[in-house]
């Protein structure tokens, strides 16, 4: 398989060490199974005779694609909004739950039982995209009769993200429900401001956004972008656009009027701490206006 995967990307021998693909995801995945074998061959081409439209939503946590895949999921397509199913602790623990012994065989499954309306809307982070790419899935999937789309989505205000990401590690909350019994109110009382940890979120923020820019400029991948700011501001307007591209049927088109547009089963993480801590770092790296 790798030398089937240097030919439809097109890799040298040397690519592969400076290629983005490393993460504790690969490494404990790639240690945990093997990624393709006769078997997974066979799954992962049943899957894509399915035609299923595969929409991968390249996110960066707290870039609002629980917000995204929540609205999607209110339209009866394929998404959901916490599934973060390319995750090592999700694929090992599927995987001996159902019996599946290669990673091929459980990407094609978990595209088929995630879809719905004929799509399946997949988060994926930017180094599991570059690996899914070194491995042949997407060229796969690119020369099948039903290509994959591919939505980044992003925030305008990225220290805004920092801060959130921040406290969703400090409080290990990355998504709360609405009917959340034991809301973060309290889990964020004791938090306080640091600076430092807050510029090291907000370098993996602008890290992350390279990824899917090389990626987008590497392979020659056009993106639909869909920032956070605007989904809220013009949620069905936004939506339109994401249906549009992906060719969502009619009848998805006309749910939209339909919808809670704050989010049916999750509740943004916004408050004033948040406020707080953004105005505080927003000020100390605030430079000074020389006469």
């Amino acid at each position: 398989m790798h030398e089937i995967t240097n030919i439809l990307l097109g890799l040298n021998d040397e690519t592969p060490d400076i290629y983005p693909d490393k993460s504790i995801h690969s490494i404990k995945i790639e240690g945990g199974m093997p990624i393709w074998d006769e078997a997974g061959s066979k799954d992962f081409s049943t899957m894509i005779d399915k035609m299923i439209q595969v929409v991968f939503v390249c996110f960066i946590n707290r870039s609002g694609s629980n917000y995204l895949l929540d609205l999607i999921e209110q339209l009866d397509l394929g998404a959901k909004p916490t599934d973060e199913a390319l995750n090592y602790d999700q694929v090992i623990a599927r995987c001996r739950k159902n019996g599946i012994t290669n990673f091929s065989s459980y990407l094609a499954k978990i595209i088929i039982a995630n879809a719905k309306g004929g799509f399946c809307f997949l988060k994926v982070g930017g180094e599991q995209l570059f690996w899914l790419t070194k491995h042949g899935f997407i060229s796969h999937m690119m020369v099948s009769r039903t290509p994959p789309k591919f939505i980044f989505m992003s925030r305008r205000d990225k220290i805004a993200q920092a801060v959130s990401l921040f406290i969703a590690e400090t409080t290990g909350r990355f998504s709360e429900e609405r009917l959340d019994r034991n809301p973060s109110t309290s889990a964020v009382a004791g938090i306080d401001y640091d600076a430092g940890k807050l510029l090291d979120r907000l370098r993996y923020v602008a890290h992350q956004e390279h990824l899917f820019s090389l990626f987008s400029n590497l392979h020659e991948v056009d993106f639909l972008s869909v920032i956070y700011e605007d989904l809220i501001a013009n949620t069905e307007g936004t939506l339109r656009e994401v249906l549009a591209y992906v060719g969502a049927p009619k009848d998805s088109v006309e749910r939209l009027g339909l919808i809670e547009a704050g989010g049916k089963t999750l509740k943004r993480q916004s408050g004033e701490l948040n406020r707080v801590l953004m105005d505080r770092f927003r000020q100390e790296f605030r430079l000074s206006a020389s006469v």
